[in-house]
């Protein structure tokens, strides 16, 4: 069994937002954790004229040049849909640093945190066909959390719930790094959360705690009685015909991808990670897989509510105030908000990724990258940011 050093840990979203690890080796093995992050604002100017003119084009695309440059990113895949013009989309740099071969954007990569949106989405159905209510209390269906009584479901979404982010256990961050393709149980994850002190009592904060995710697929488990995987397929995933998300099962990624990458120990060379972990550890806290074209519809279906009752979106975009940085943000049940853009952002060894979506504006911007930096954590979100400030200056 190999075992490799902890080399990053990182804060975010106030105190202890979400630690994160990555250990490597020349060997390859690299363990990281889930991160996951918002968006910026987009202000449309009226539809008689281009939204992306000629020279908002050449500064996006010198920033994104510039970004990758800067950071050692091997490769980036960049959408921008409004409702003005011929979407612009961008492929830079190499997909795979073994055989050269470029980014392109039909792609798939391993999107994070999005896939919380996933997960409280199908929760959120399950709200509206009356077989759990947003205030139920935990211990109604999962009973191994101290103080189950007072943590209701609608806190486990909106990240008030106070419980400990088992991400930051550096029990857990041992156990990864020693064996990275361990087939990890949800319940095995919840173990190392309960084993902490809670942030603080129910509903009295805000800490974004993967554990609180990882809590929901079990509930959609328990009421549905089918894996929630499966239950993302079923009700996401094919009914919008998004033919290359998956919920993954194994550590492979399959099909046209592109391979995933992270500085070794001394931040000088990239470890090819594609497939070095068992997506087990972040399962419906950050599992799945997507690519560009799949994203833009599943934003859209997120941001207009498609899947929920009107009642239950208006219940899903009532935003706790929240912080990244110097960055205000909202979120909601399993969404974040910046400026009237919906969606979520995430990072997972060799991957960084933010997909939004402003209903109000009917723009989507989409930023996949096949690298996550150790000094620079949610890096989509910061090309993001810089697009979105070109695109829509305040």
């Amino acid at each position: 069994m190999r075992r490799v050093r902890t080399t990053c840990k990182i804060n975010l979203f106030g105190a202890d937002f979400m630690s994160r690890i990555i250990s490597a080796k020349r060997s390859g093995v690299l363990v990281a954790t889930v991160l996951f992050l918002t968006i910026l604002p987009v202000l449309l100017s009226s539809c008689g004229s281009p939204c992306i003119t000629s020279e908002k084009r050449s500064a996006i695309e010198g920033e994104v040049d510039a970004i990758i440059a800067d950071n050692g990113i091997p490769g980036a895949i960049l959408g921008i849909w409004t409702p003005c013009e011929e979407p612009l989309i961008l492929n830079r740099g190499t997909a795979d640093i073994k055989t050269g071969s470029p980014m392109e954007d039909f792609l798939k990569v391993r999107i994070g945190s999005n896939t919380k949106t996933f997960t409280i989405t199908v929760l959120l159905q399950l709200v509206d066909e009356g077989k759990i209510k947003l205030n139920d209390t935990l211990d109604k269906y999962v009973q191994e959390v101290p103080n189950a009584v007072n943590i209701t479901i609608k806190q486990l979404c909106n990240m008030t719930s106070g419980l400990y982010n088992y991400l930051e256990s550096e029990e857990f961050q041992q156990a990864m790094a020693e064996d990275p393709k361990r087939k990890w149980e949800p319940s095995e994850l919840l173990g190392y959360a309960v084993s902490e002190k809670p942030y603080f009592p129910p509903g009295k904060g805000f800490h974004y705690s993967n554990t609180n995710t990882i809590l929901a697929g079990m509930i959609i488990e328990e009421v549905t009685g089918n894996a929630a995987g499966e239950e993302i397929t079923r009700r996401l995933i094919e009914p919008l015909g998004l033919e290359k998300t998956v919920f993954p099962v194994n550590p492979d990624l399959t099909g046209s991808h592109s391979r995933g990458y992270t500085p070794d120990e001394e931040n000088k060379e990239l470890e090819d990670v594609t497939d070095d972990f068992d997506p087990s550890w972040a399962w419906t806290a950050g599992a799945m897989i997507s690519n560009l074209y799949d994203l833009k519809p599943w934003v859209e279906a997120l941001g207009n509510g498609k899947f929920l009752s009107d009642a239950t979106q208006k219940k899903r975009l009532a935003w706790t105030n929240a912080k990244l940085g110097d960055i205000n943000l909202g979120y909601g049940l399993g969404i974040m908000s910046v400026d009237g853009f919906l969606g979520h952002a995430g990072d997972l060894p060799g991957y960084s990724s933010a997909a939004f979506y402003s209903p109000e504006k009917d723009t989507a911007i989409i930023v996949l990258l096949n690298m996550e930096p150790c000094d620079k954590p949610a890096i989509a979100l910061r090309v993001f940011m810089a697009i979105s400030d070109i695109l829509y200056p305040k």
